[in-house]
C-alpha cells in the first residue's frame, strides 16, 4: 500500500466580524408578558389597602469647602455642625446635613370612591426650618408621593414621565435581557432600558422581572438631563416591590435622590433623599366614606414621640425600634452630630 505525506504551510487570515442574532430581541417576548400581566399584579385592581409608613428625607448641602454661599444655607453651615464632621457621598464630595425629618404614618386607600387618608403617629424635625414656597421645600412637597411604575405616566417634579412598562413600551425605550437572578426570593430576569429619543420624558436604569407572574420586583431607573428640570442637576429613584394579596404587588420600600444646582457658582447646592418603607399591607377592608373627611390627621402626641432606626445611637431613648424598616449595617464612617440628631 503507497503511504502519501503532504505537508501543509502556514498561512494567516483575517476573518470579517460575524453578528449573531436572534430572531427576535429576548428582551421582547418578555416584556410582552410584562404588559398581559400588568393588571393582575397593578395594586390599582384593590378596592381598598392600607399600610404603615415610615419616611426620612434628609437634605445635605454639597461643594463644602468651596466659597461660603449666602442665604439661610450659607449662613448656618458653621453654626449646625462641626465642619470636621462631614459626610462624603458616592463621589467622595464633602457633604452637610442641615435639615432631617422622620416619620410615621398610617395610609389608607379607598378606589371607589377614590379617596387617600394619612394619620400622622410620629414626628422629628431637626434642622434650619424650611419656609413654604422655598425651592427646596417645593422638592420635600412633590418627592413625598406614590410612585406606581404600573401606571403609564409616573409624576417626578410634577413632570410626567412615560414608564418602561407602559402599554407603548417599544416606541420609547430600547431594551437589553442582561442576566437572570434571584431577588430575594423571587427568580428574576434583568433587563436594561434606554430612552430612544434624548427629548422624550423617559427613564435610563434597570429592572427586575419576576419569572413566574412577570411582575415587576425591583427598579433603578435615572432621569437623563436632557429632562430639563428647572434647578434639577439628576434624580435617581430605587423601588423594590413585594406581593400584597389578591396576587397584587406594591412598594416595600422607595428610595429618591434629588440634585438641585446652586442657583449661582457663589451658593452650594443641595442633595436632597427620600427614603420611604412600608409595613403592615391589609387589602380589600374599605373604610367608610366619612373616615376619610380629613385627609390628612397629626396625632397630638405625634411630635412628642421619638424613634430609632437601628444602626443610631446616642443618648435620647426612642419608643419604636425602627431596626424592622432599615436593617442594621456597619457604618463605614463616624456619626455626625447635627442639633442632637445623630446620623451616618
Amino acid at each position: 500500500m503507497q503511504e502519501l505525506v503532504f505537508k501543509l504551510g502556514t498561512n494567516a487570515q483575517q476573518l470579517q466580524e460575524v453578528v449573531i442574532r436572534p430572531g427576535e430581541n429576548p428582551a421582547w417576548p418578555i416584556m410582552r408578558q410584562v404588559i398581559e400581566n400588568k393588571n393582575a399584579n397593578d395594586k390599582r385592581k384593590l378596592t381598598a389597602y392600607q399600610y404603615e409608613a415610615y419616611t426620612k428625607m434628609q437634605f445635605d448641602v454639597d461643594n463644602v469647602g468651596q466659597k461660603k454661599g449666602k442665604g439661610v444655607v450659607g449662613k448656618a453651615v458653621n453654626s449646625l455642625v462641626n465642619p470636621e464632621l462631614l459626610m462624603a457621598d458616592e463621589d467622595g464630595k464633602k457633604l452637610l446635613p442641615f435639615f432631617i425629618s422622620e416619620s410615621m404614618s398610617d395610609f389608607y386607600y379607598n378606589r371607589e370612591p377614590k379617596r387617600n387618608k394619612e394619620i400622622i403617629k410620629a414626628t422629628k424635625v431637626t434642622g434650619i426650618g424650611l419656609q413654604d414656597g422655598t425651592l427646596v421645600s417645593q422638592v420635600i412637597g412633590s418627592s413625598y408621593q406614590d410612585y406606581n411604575f404600573y401606571q403609564n405616566w409616573v409624576s417626578v417634579l410634577q413632570k410626567n414621565f412615560i414608564s418602561p412598562i407602559a402599554d407603548g413600551w417599544k416606541g420609547y425605550y430600547s431594551y437589553e435581557l442582561e442576566d437572570s437572578t434571584y431577588i430575594g426570593d423571587d427568580w428574576c430576569y434583568e433587563l436594561s432600558f434606554k430612552q430612544k429619543r434624548p427629548q422624550d420624558l423617559a427613564f435610563n436604569g434597570r429592572m427586575w422581572i419576576t419569572a413566574k407572574r412577570y411582575a415587576l420586583r425591583k427598579l433603578d431607573v435615572t432621569v437623563s438631563k436632557s429632562a430639563n428640570i428647572n434647578f434639577v442637576e439628576s434624580i435617581a429613584l430605587k423601588q423594590e416591590l413585594l406581593p400584597v394579596g389578591e396576587n397584587a404587588w406594591m412598594p416595600s420600600k422607595t428610595d429618591v435622590k434629588i440634585k438641585i444646582v446652586g442657583l449661582t457658582p457663589r451658593r452650594p447646592g443641595v442633595l436632597a433623599k427620600v427614603h420611604t418603607s412600608y409595613k403592615d399591607v391589609l387589602v380589600n377592608r374599605p373604610q367608610t366614606a366619612d373616615f376619610f373627611d380629613k385627609p390628612v390627621e397629626l396625632l397630638s402626641s405625634a411630635s412628642k414621640k421619638q424613634m430609632t432606626s437601628g444602626w443610631r445611637t446616642g443618648t435620647t431613648r426612642y419608643l419604636w425600634p425602627m431596626s424592622r424598616y432599615i436593617p442594621p449595617s456597619t457604618p463605614s464612617k463616624k456619626p455626625l452630630k447635627c442639633n442632637g440628631l445623630q446620623t451616618w
